[in-house]
């Protein structure tokens, strides 16, 4: 999962996106082990509701209503659509789940000539309760504070192609406002002065993205590339200064039609005055979210897929992270794994998108479950 601010501010509006093919229609097939929801969108071009359910150990069970405007992607021929890249849309949406968490917003995708150049914009709010765990070796690693996570913010996202290659640099300025309330009758730690916290981040940042992948929801292969590095500032609306670099590589394979790999490798480091909920941590499936927390974090990641039935696939995962105060502390990293297994029903088969159920245990921690729809990595 990615970090709390972007996970409230921005989960509404990726996953009516996510989930476009994913509405209840019972025209293309009856209910059972050929239900289909592709021809609900295929041909639709205009404002379209869209009801979707999402499910992860931070949030817990939910759903929403989003209401997007987009134009379908092309049609490869008449059993698939091209689904490399994101068709341009308009999205607002909310949601709410089982703990209570909430949110809502409003989001913007554009490309442009043959998309050489790219624009997402998105505004949005909400509120979520979140575990802190403290630092290393803290009483909190068993026992974690509760607190109530409330961020406002917008992200602004350019990107340009260089020449012919799937290869994009990018531009970026995100601000968020953010309230963190614990209960006032605990106590404390040094490292928290305040029970309410009012935290501002502003941020610039610059990226490069190299991407092949098939299906930008859904990929059986290809590879994503990516490095980003941002800087907050007091002169881009942040309250302290502090930086942050991630750099990731996903890759897909399908060799067989009964089998597919994929793999993932993510490195994020932090430095400067960074905010207590936004020190990086290791994200993956099994783990407590902000957990195993540091500056410096690095994992890596494996997944192998099996269709066990003409829809039905089934997978399990595996991986292994580590996470230190600083490149020079790599030698008193916190080693920290987890893995699992899953199903996936091809829902939408001209879309290519995946929807199932992970299970997944951790280093210290107790069995998780996952509601997935498309890739697991976002």
């Amino acid at each position: 999962m990615r970090s709390p601010s972007r996970v409230v501010l921005l989960l509404c509006l990726v996953a009516p996106i996510s989930l476009l093919a994913q509405a209840p229609n019972d025209t293309t097939h009856r209910a059972g082990w050929g239900w289909d929801l592709s021809s609900l969108f295929t041909g639709s071009h205009g404002f379209v509701p869209v009801p979707f359910a999402f499910g992860n150990p931070v949030v817990g069970l939910g759903g929403g209503l989003g209401i997007v405007f987009y134009r379908p992607p092309t049609l490869k021929n008449t059993d698939t659509v091209d689904m490399r890249r994101p068709p341009p849309s308009v999205g607002i949406g909310g949601f709410y789940t089982s703990q209570a968490a909430w949110g809502v917003g409003v989001g913007v995708y554009r490309p442009w000539h043959n998309d050489r150049y790219r624009y997402f914009g998105a505004l949005g709010g909400g509120e979520v309760g979140l575990n802190y765990f403290g630092v290393r070796d803290s009483p909190f690693q068993h026992n974690p504070l509760d607190y109530q996570f409330a961020p406002v913010g917008t992200l602004q996202r350019v990107q340009a192609r260089i020449l012919d290659f799937p290869l994009y640099v990018g531009a970026e300025y995100a601000y968020v406002h953010t309230r963190s309330t614990f209960d006032s009758l605990l106590r404390l730690p040094i490292e928290l002065p305040k029970h309410e916290q009012k935290i501002e981040m502003g941020g610039l940042a610059g990226s490069l993205v190299y991407d092949t992948r098939n299906n930008f929801l859904d990929p059986t292969s290809g590879v994503a590339l990516s490095a980003k590095v941002t800087g907050f500032a007091p002169w881009l609306g942040s309250s302290d200064g502090f930086g942050r670099f991630n750099a990731f590589a996903h890759g897909y394979a399908q060799p067989r039609n009964m089998w597919g790999f994929a793999g993932r490798l993510d490195l994020t480091s932090a430095w400067g005055t960074v905010p207590f909920f936004y020190v990086p941590y290791v994200d993956m499936r099994g783990l407590q979210a902000q957990k195993f927390s540091g500056n410096l974090t690095m994992l890596g990641e494996g997944e192998v897929r099996m269709t066990v039935l003409t829809r039905w696939t089934a997978l399990a995962f595996a991986g292994v992270g580590s996470a230190a105060k600083s490149w020079n502390d790599l030698s008193n990293a916190r080693i920290a794994g987890g893995g699992g297994v899953g199903f996936r029903y091809l829902l939408a088969k001209k879309f290519g998108i995946h929807s199932g159920v992970d299970v997944a245990v951790g280093t210290g921690g107790k069995p998780l479950f996952y509601l997935q729809n498309g890739a697991a990595w976002k």
